[in-house]
C-alpha cells in the first residue's frame, strides 16, 4: 500500500509539473493566456477520463498506467495546439469575422487530420493490445482510452473553452452596459 500511494502521488506530481511546463509554453508560443488554460483544463478532462474509467471497471494503478497517463498528457496537447495554432492563423486571415466563425472554421479545416490521426493510432494500437503480453496491455488500455478521449476534447471542450474565454471580450458596448 505504501509504494501504491507513493505511485500515485508521484504521478499527480509528474501530470502536475507536465501541465504547468505546458501552460507556459503555450502562453508564451501563443501570447494569450485563453488559449493556455483552454488547453490545459482539456488534458485535465482527459486524464480524468481516463482515470474515472480505470475507477469504474477496477483496473489497478500500476508504473505502465502512469507512462499512459504522460503519453496521452502530451498526445492530447499535441491535437489540441493543432487546432488552436489553426485557430490563431485564421484570427490573423480574417480579422473581421467574430471567434464564433474564425473557431468554426478552424474546427472544419482540421477535423479530418484530427480524426484521421486518432484512428490510424488505433488501428495500430488495436492489434497490439490482443497480440501482446499483459504489462505492455497495462500501458496499450489507458492510451487507447485516452486517444479516443484526447481527440474528442481537443474539439468538443477545449475550442468550446476558449470561445467562452474569449466571448466576454467580443461584446459588444451595448451588452456590457445592460449587464450593470
Amino acid at each position: 500500500p505504501s509504494v501504491g500511494d507513493e505511485l500515485k502521488k508521484n504521478a499527480v506530481i509528474a501530470v502536475v509539473i507536465a501541465s504547468i511546463g505546458m501552460l507556459i509554453y503555450i502562453i508564451c508560443r501563443f501570447k494569450s493566456w485563453k488559449f493556455g488554460a483552454a488547453s490545459i483544463l482539456g488534458v485535465v478532462h482527459d486524464v480524468l477520463m481516463v482515470i474515472a474509467f480505470y475507477a469504474i471497471f477496477g483496473f489497478t494503478v500500476n508504473n505502465p498506467f502512469i507512462a499512459a497517463i504522460l503519453t496521452l498528457v502530451g498526445y492530447s496537447i499535441n491535437d489540441t495546439i493543432v487546432i488552436f495554432d489553426r485557430i490563431r492563423e485564421n484570427q490573423k486571415l480574417f480579422p473581421k469575422d467574430g471567434s464564433e466563425a474564425n473557431i468554426d472554421k478552424s474546427l472544419n479545416q482540421t477535423l479530418n487530420r484530427t480524426i484521421m490521426t486518432s484512428l490510424t493510432t488505433l488501428v495500430v494500437m488495436v492489434p497490439l493490445c490482443i497480440m501482446v503480453s499483459e504489462s505492455i496491455r497495462e500501458f496499450i488500455i489507458p492510451l487507447m482510452i485516452g486517444v479516443i478521449v484526447g481527440c474528442l476534447s481537443s474539439i468538443f471542450v477545449c475550442s468550446p473553452l476558449y470561445y467562452d474565454m474569449n466571448r466576454s471580450s467580443e461584446e459588444s458596448k451595448y451588452v456590457k452596459n445592460m449587464r450593470k
